[in-house]
């Protein structure tokens, strides 16, 4: 589906994702998400999702093609509107030697959270995703699903307005 209005807060059009050995991972993709919308991509494993969301929070270069956000290409809205947006990459990106209030603390930090707003968030998130008895605990001591959902409440910290889910 390709969204024509001018209510689109991503559109991609003719998205191409060449890499230097010569794999094409995107080819000629199109599509829009409207405010409020979800949209899921889906396809077998090696199809390109991981790539296209890649691409779509600046982690690699696109080979050609358009991408906007909020009507910006996204190398003009990552300069400015970074704290938008919510990652949660299918791998784990987490340090075992620290805890799971340590990690919502340095996220906070990249957030742009300080003093008793980050505290409020912290308690928050810690709150409604049920980690308030993990909290102290390292990440090493955790079991795979909790470490997931830690992944999870990292990429809602500052509430983004997108949320990409891997």
């Amino acid at each position: 589906m390709i969204s024509r209005t001018n209510t689109d807060l991503i559109k991609v059009r003719d998205l191409e994702k060449t890499y230097k050995n010569g794999c094409k991972a995107l080819d000629n993709l199109n599509f829009g998400v409207e405010k409020g919308q979800t949209f899921c991509l889906l396809g077998t494993n090696g199809a390109g999702k991981t790539t296209c969301l890649e691409v779509l929070t600046n982690k690699i270069p696109k080979t050609s093609g358009t991408v906007e956000i909020e009507s910006q290409d996204i190398k003009d809205f990552y300069n400015g509107f970074k704290n938008r947006i919510g990652m949660c990459s299918q791998i784990n990106t987490l340090w075992k030697n620290l805890t799971v209030q340590q990690h919502l603390k340095i996220y906070g930090r990249i957030k742009g959270l300080k003093g008793q707003e980050a505290e409020e968030v912290i308690q928050y998130i810690l709150d409604a995703l049920q980690l308030e008895s993990y909290s102290e605990q390292k990440i090493n001591e955790l079991s795979m699903g909790t470490q997931r959902k830690l992944c999870v409440a990292l990429s809602v910290i500052r509430a983004p307005k997108i949320l990409f889910l891997d």
